[in-house]
């Protein structure tokens, strides 16, 4: 552990002792007709540098001002350049129609008045806060181009994952008959959504649309979104308390479908997503000993996770407007690429609009486990493999058969590696653009490669664009890969 991340620990322990130091806490109204759900609270950082923003729902009805006093989050963010973010979803527990484009809204709002990217965005939730920040998560990465954030983590707290069986829940708990308040809550809130949606039996493809996960599926479902996001969710596994104080077996906590959520996400590749079973009991403000509870948290370790997905071990800068995307390997459509790590795409605004000096204009980012092999002549190998595989995936034009399309065709010279690299590349790429032209077009690039051994890491980065290189857009990119660095580990 460095010496900055101790001197972070001893700030955000000193801020756990002293809550209330010195912190402000801003509402910005969005939405002066609702008084419930149309504003949010801010924290800004002590610093007022922002490196990551993270938003906090509360629980089904909840206030963003009941947070709070239910968790110290806020107090170790403010010593760690985040920004947080309080936000309401009124009575609900989904990322429906009416909650979607209110969170919209505040983030829309977030992002002009604070002047953060959107990428610097974490979602994280309590009980059924979780549930909608799951699922808006999901919606971010199968929709990108219609929100506004491109989250680059999420985090539920006891949240119900499977809206389906939270329903199957609510009549066993009625059943039962054993706990009043949640006895109450089952039958109010199946009132409810049986009254905006129906029964999940009487409108299962609805309720399909509307849950995180649905375990009964023989197939991925809306969590094979998160397939290439940080996912964690946080539970107080303690089984007795459920058994004597609600007469509740496993089958009927929240845990047992958000364990089977993070195992098939693993199943599907993605090494990031994690289950943490607390290491402290739940107790909420008042003294009231419950698992289901915002302290299950430990503020310190998560705002150090959160820290940690603004890198992944690196300096990686996003100019404004860019968009990004994330992708683990072995790619999906490139398999035979056989390095461990990630890709960190950044798209400029014109990527896609023929014509723009930014078309087809983006850098990659390669992030490779330990010291692969790294020369002219794997560089024309993975580059011909990458891009065969994108384009058969991304053929638009289906009459056209993917045998008639020609390959692609790559060239690569050596070139002076710049200060910070221990190699350095150019050349040309021949390829059929299967996204917007439906033609063949000659992509230039340029390949930076830097070892970086604290990591146990190498990373390539490329700069793509069939741009003159008197271009703008040049000049844009070599700026990314000039404030690119490697940092140390946490």
């Amino acid at each position: 552990m460095n010496v900055m991340i101790l001197l972070s620990l001893a700030a955000a322990l000193f801020w756990l002792k002293n809550p209330g130091y010195a912190q402000s806490i801003e509402k910005i109204i969005v939405n002066p007709k609702d008084s419930l759900t149309g504003y949010y609270l801010a924290i800004q950082p002590a610093s007022h540098t922002i490196s990551n923003v993270l938003v906090l729902l509360p629980g089904y009805a909840q206030t963003p001002e009941s947070i709070f006093p239910e968790t110290r989050l806020h107090n170790v963010a403010y010593v760690n350049n985040i920004l947080v973010i309080a936000v309401a979803e009124g009575p609900k527990i989904y990322a429906d129609s009416i909650v979607v484009p209110k969170l919209n809204q505040v983030f829309k709002d977030v992002i002009n008045r604070y002047g953060v990217r959107p990428d610097q965005f974490v979602l994280g939730g309590f009980s059924a806060g979780g549930t909608i920040a799951l699922r808006y998560a999901e919606l971010c990465k199968e929709s990108p181009s219609a929100y506004p954030i491109n989250p680059k983590g999420v985090f539920t707290i006891d949240s119900p994952v499977d809206l389906i069986n939270l329903w199957g829940y609510f009549e066993r708990e009625i059943a039962r008959n054993f706990a009043e308040a949640g006895v109450s809550e089952a039958r109010f809130i199946t009132k409810v959504m049986a009254q905006e949606y129906g029964t999940p039996t009487s409108n299962l493809s609805q309720y399909k649309q509307l849950t995180p996960f649905y375990r009964d599926l023989n197939e991925p479902g809306n969590e094979r979104f998160l397939k290439n996001m940080s996912v964690r969710v946080y539970h107080d596994v303690d089984i007795n308390w459920y058994l004597k104080e609600r007469r509740r077996s496993i089958f009927d906590a929240n845990y047992a479908d958000s364990s089977e959520m993070i195992n098939r996400l693993l199943v599907l590749g993605n090494q990031r997503a994690e289950f943490v079973q607390s290491d402290r009991k739940g107790y909420r403000s008042n003294g009231m000993r419950h698992p289901h509870s915002w302290s299950i948290v430990n503020e310190v370790e998560c705002i150090q996770w959160i820290k940690g997905l603004s890198s992944g071990g690196y300096a990686y800068s996003t100019p404004a407007n860019w968009r990004t995307e994330l992708t683990d390997f072995p790619l999906e459509f490139a398999s035979n690429l056989s390095y461990k790590g990630t890709a960190d795409l950044r798209f400029a605004p014109g990527w896609g609009q023929v014509g723009s000096d930014e078309f087809w204009s983006y850098t990659s980012l390669w992030w490779l486990d330990g010291k692969p092999i790294i020369n002219i002549a794997t560089l024309q190998r993975d580059l011909e493999a990458y891009y065969t595989g994108l384009i058969k995936l991304n053929v638009v034009n289906k009459s056209i058969e993917v045998r008639r399309i020609p390959k692609p065709k790559v060239k690569v010279s050596a070139e002076a590696p710049s200060p910070g690299n221990v190699a350095a590349y150019s050349g040309v790429i021949s390829l059929y653009d299967p996204f917007m032209t439906n033609q063949v077009i000659e992509l230039h690039f340029k390949a930076f490669v830097s070892d970086c051994p604290s990591a146990a890491k190498t990373a390539i980065l490329f700069e793509f664009s069939p741009q003159s290189k008197t271009k703008a857009i040049w000049q844009t990119m070599d700026q990314i890969q000039h404030d690119f660095r490697c940092i140390d580990s946490f």
